[in-house]
């Protein structure tokens, strides 16, 4: 289904298998816009994008996880923005 997110972060994670990370990206970033109040997406699209050499872009998301106060459900979200981060630095 295109207006739900979970089909998008499935397909997501297959491209990753694959080392398709372009695609993937572009999966990940629709779980964003369709869940821009969970982490998933942000954290998945940055992972994209450091395997596409896209620190820049990647840095931006992985900043904006660092900076939004999360349900705390999410509270694993900074620590693996912060290990992502370490990637890049």
């Amino acid at each position: 289904m295109p207006h739900e997110s979970e089909g998008h972060q499935a397909l997501a994670e297959v491209r990753e298998g694959q080392g398709r990370w372009r695609e993937a990206a572009g999966e990940w970033r629709r779980v964003r816009e369709i869940r821009s109040r969970e982490p998933a997406g942000y954290l998945g699209e940055a992972r994209a994008l450091l395997q596409l050499g896209e620190s820049g872009q990647a840095r931006l998301l992985l900043e904006r996880v660092l900076k939004t106060d999360w349900p705390a459900r999410f509270d694993e979200a900074r620590e693996r923005a912060l290990e992502l981060l370490k990637r890049i630095q």
